[in-house]
């Protein structure tokens, strides 16, 4: 994410969230489609981080709305909330990595599968790239 947006750049901050949270919230619906046999633990869990995202995502959408009805004109608060924002992606993105990685470790309906294990270290990196986008915003 480029960092030349001058006055815009918390509208872009969040576009760039939105953008993200929405492929998370997509990537579920994928390895629920490719894992049919996927253990019921990890089927719920994945159901809990779809609306986890999609709360997320709701969020930042209507964010976003405010923002366009201030005239593209961010405040302190505002800003003070995207960041609070940010931070908050960031740490989920965290978790839903660390929970990839456990599915991918121990669900039997994934180990050894090859094209499986591929399609969720592809999920992994985007959200790993996600994640470094966050970090650089925070410094």
């Amino acid at each position: 994410m480029l960092f030349a947006y001058g006055p815009y750049q918390d509208l872009r901050t969040l576009d760039e969230m939105r953008f993200w949270k929405q492929q998370e919230e997509e990537h579920i619906d994928v390895i629920k489609e490719l894992v049919k046999d996927l253990e019921p633990q990890f089927v719920e869990a994945l159901d809990a981080w779809k609306e986890s995202f999609t709360l997320v995502l709701n969020r930042i959408t209507r964010d976003i709305e405010t923002y366009i009805r201030m005239n593209g004109k961010s405040t302190p608060a505002m800003h003070q909330h995207v960041m609070e924002m940010a931070r908050f992606s960031l740490e989920q993105s965290e978790r839903f990595l660390q929970f990839l990685h456990q599915m991918r470790t121990t669900s039997k309906a994934i180990k050894g599968k090859p094209t499986l294990l591929t399609v969720i270290d592809h999920i992994a990196r985007e959200s790993e790239y996600f994640i470094g986008v966050l970090q650089v915003l925070k410094q």
